[in-house]
């Protein structure tokens, strides 16, 4: 997001703060080695009485069920103007509140490549992926995903553009102000003692802070650009064990529903047309979702997560506090998911470092299990 005005509580009127950005991929090569899910069968009998390595094992398992934590964080472009609140001052704390919260995965939005870089100097255990809105390479503003190498393992990735022509690099659509973007990844999840290796798709956008349509339509483009990307993923690139790079799939292999996990600054409200379409609640996806099996809805973290930290206050301050009424409605960064993922955990950071602040964003943690 670029700046936000408060225009009454029921009301945002938002407004870029400069000129548009952008930034570049880059990618790591983790990995690791696909096995086939062992289930036990079960007899209709006495079953003899278990022996404590049995105990052990399935103790074991249980605390291996896979998990991760997802973060958005929209870190502020740097921006001199912002003086005090300068990217200079900020980049330490920023580096430490992603590894603090120990965020598995991470979707930043308005990073600059200059930016990018800091974070990768600052944060040598994660890698990331993503390019530039402005020329798909380091040109402007950065949706780029940071991941922990010990966590993931990196399959494939891209981004397009949130534009009638999403393959078209630096395009605009819809009356947007600035181009915008959504990088994604597909990632094995690395879960060193289970039996299987699972994958998840995550995405990272930033929807445009000026034009209502762009940010309706950006909405209805994740709905139906998601499950073409997770098609065209896994039709083309198969994981290979660790130490070898992917290699093209095999077309008889079928794959199970994919974990999705959609994250970003939607620079709009729970009450928007725009976060109605992506979760399914709007007129316009009821009908196509009753017509089409080439879509999706998305569920909200925030909403379904067993315990919430938090979760009442906005997540867009522009630095500094407001009244308590204005915040319930300054919710704009959100955690989205679908297929085989549980929310254990969702929380809105709000820190202050000696009276300052990461970001004029909120950062926002989710604890996602794989359902088995």
């Amino acid at each position: 997001m670029d700046s936000v005005k408060i225009v009454s509580s029921s009301r945002l009127s938002l407004h870029a703060s400069a000129k548009c950005r952008s930034q570049t991929i880059a990618s790591a090569s983790d990995s690791i080695t696909y096995t086939k899910q062992q289930r036990s069968s079960v007899e209709l009998q006495v079953a003899p009485k278990p022996t404590l390595a049995a105990v052990k094992y399935n103790h074991e398992m249980m605390e291996t069920i896979p998990s991760f934590r997802a973060m958005s964080f929209n870190l502020r472009f740097d921006c001199p103007a912002d003086g005090p609140n300068a990217w200079g001052h900020r980049k330490d704390i920023v580096a430490s509140t992603i590894r603090f919260h120990k965020a598995d995965i991470c979707g930043v939005q308005e990073a600059l490549r200059s930016q990018v870089n800091d974070l990768v100097e600052r944060l040598p255990e994660y890698s990331w992926i993503g390019v530039g809105r402005d020329d798909g390479k380091d040109a402007g503003e950065f949706c780029a995903i940071f991941y922990r190498k010990d966590r993931f393992r990196s399959l494939d990735s891209g981004t397009f553009w949130l534009s009638e022509t999403p393959s078209q690099e630096g395009s605009k659509s819809w009356g947007a102000d600035c181009r915008r973007i959504a990088t994604w990844g597909r990632f094995q999840l690395l879960t060193p003692g289970f039996p299987s290796t699972p994958e998840v798709f995550f995405f990272n956008a930033h929807f445009d802070h000026y034009s209502v349509k762009a940010r309706s339509e950006s909405s209805l483009l994740l709905t139906n650009h998601i499950p073409k990307i997770v098609k065209d993923s896994y039709s083309l690139v198969s994981p290979t064990p660790r130490g070898h790079a992917a290699t093209n799939a095999d077309a008889s292999v079928s794959h199970p529903e994919p974990a999705v996990v959609v994250v970003g600054d939607f620079n709009d409200l729970e009450n928007s047309e725009c976060y109605r379409h992506i979760v399914g609640e709007s007129e316009v996806m009821k009908e196509r979702l009753a017509k089409q099996s080439d879509i999706i809805a998305l569920k909200d973290a925030r909403l379904n997560a067993a315990y919430k930290h938090n979760d009442s206050v906005g997540t867009f301050t522009n630095w500094a506090p407001v009244s308590a009424e204005e915040q319930k409605h300054i919710l704009i960064d959100y955690i989205l998911y679908h297929g085989n993922l549980e929310p254990e955990q969702y929380g809105i950071i709000c820190e202050l470092w000696q009276g300052r602040r990461a970001s004029d964003h909120r950062p926002i943690v989710t604890d996602f299990k794989l359902r088995l």
